[in-house]
Protein backbone atom coordinates (compact mmCIF):
# COMPACT_ATOMS: atom_id res chain seq x y z
CA UNK A 1 0.00 0.00 0.00
CA UNK A 2 1.22 3.50 -0.85
CA UNK A 3 1.71 5.89 2.07
CA UNK A 4 2.03 9.53 1.06
CA UNK A 5 3.08 11.25 4.29
CA UNK A 6 4.39 14.25 2.40
CA UNK A 7 0.79 15.15 1.57
CA UNK A 8 0.33 16.12 5.21
CA UNK A 9 3.62 17.98 5.58
CA UNK A 10 4.09 21.65 4.93
CA UNK A 11 5.80 22.37 1.62
CA UNK A 12 9.54 22.91 1.79
CA UNK A 13 10.35 26.60 2.15
CA UNK A 14 13.91 27.55 1.31
CA UNK A 15 13.36 31.28 1.77
CA UNK A 16 15.28 31.30 5.05
CA UNK A 17 18.19 29.40 3.50
CA UNK A 18 18.23 31.80 0.56
CA UNK A 19 18.25 34.84 2.85
CA UNK A 20 21.12 33.35 4.87
CA UNK A 21 23.04 32.62 1.67
CA UNK A 22 22.56 36.23 0.51
CA UNK A 23 23.71 37.49 3.93
CA UNK A 24 26.81 35.26 3.71
CA UNK A 25 27.66 36.70 0.29
CA UNK A 26 27.20 40.28 1.49
CA UNK A 27 29.33 39.55 4.55
CA UNK A 28 32.05 38.04 2.39
CA UNK A 29 32.01 41.06 0.08
CA UNK A 30 32.72 43.34 3.04
CA UNK A 31 36.17 41.72 3.28
CA UNK A 32 38.79 43.71 1.37
CA UNK A 33 39.80 40.62 -0.63
CA UNK A 34 36.31 40.39 -2.17
CA UNK A 35 35.15 44.01 -1.93
CA UNK A 36 33.82 45.37 -5.24
CA UNK A 37 35.01 48.85 -4.23
CA UNK A 38 38.65 47.82 -3.78
CA UNK A 39 40.60 49.35 -6.74
CA UNK A 40 42.50 46.12 -7.38
CA UNK A 41 39.22 44.20 -7.49
CA UNK A 42 37.67 46.79 -9.81
CA UNK A 43 40.54 46.33 -12.25
CA UNK A 44 40.11 42.55 -12.11
CA UNK A 45 36.40 42.92 -12.86
CA UNK A 46 37.19 45.26 -15.78
CA UNK A 47 39.68 42.75 -17.14
CA UNK A 48 36.84 40.22 -17.32
CA UNK A 49 34.49 42.60 -19.19
CA UNK A 50 32.61 41.29 -22.19
CA UNK A 51 33.01 42.92 -25.60
CA UNK A 52 29.57 44.50 -25.15
CA UNK A 53 30.58 46.01 -21.81
CA UNK A 54 33.82 47.31 -23.33
CA UNK A 55 31.87 49.01 -26.13
CA UNK A 56 29.50 50.62 -23.61
CA UNK A 57 32.44 51.87 -21.53
CA UNK A 58 34.10 53.27 -24.65
CA UNK A 59 30.87 55.08 -25.61
CA UNK A 60 30.57 56.64 -22.16
CA UNK A 61 34.17 57.85 -22.34
CA UNK A 62 33.74 59.31 -25.82
CA UNK A 63 30.49 61.03 -24.83
CA UNK A 64 32.05 62.20 -21.55
CA UNK A 65 29.22 60.72 -19.53
CA UNK A 66 31.26 60.24 -16.39
CA UNK A 67 28.36 59.46 -14.06
CA UNK A 68 27.14 56.67 -16.32
CA UNK A 69 30.71 55.39 -16.68
CA UNK A 70 31.16 55.25 -12.91
CA UNK A 71 27.82 53.54 -12.46
CA UNK A 72 28.64 50.97 -15.17
CA UNK A 73 32.03 50.16 -13.66
CA UNK A 74 30.54 49.93 -10.17
CA UNK A 75 27.80 47.56 -11.30
CA UNK A 76 30.26 45.44 -13.28
CA UNK A 77 32.56 45.13 -10.27
CA UNK A 78 29.68 44.28 -7.92
CA UNK A 79 28.28 41.64 -10.29
CA UNK A 80 31.71 40.09 -10.86
CA UNK A 81 32.59 39.84 -7.17
CA UNK A 82 29.09 38.70 -6.23
CA UNK A 83 29.55 35.83 -8.69
CA UNK A 84 32.98 34.99 -7.26
CA UNK A 85 31.62 34.90 -3.70
CA UNK A 86 28.60 32.87 -4.79
CA UNK A 87 30.90 30.34 -6.48
CA UNK A 88 33.13 30.06 -3.42
CA UNK A 89 30.18 29.53 -1.08
CA UNK A 90 28.58 26.85 -3.27
CA UNK A 91 31.63 24.72 -3.92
Amino acid sequence: MYNNDSYYEAPYDDQEEHEQFEADIESMMEDEDYSPSNPVNISEALAQATDEDKAIIQDYIQQKEWAKLGQKISVMSYDYWYGICEFILTK
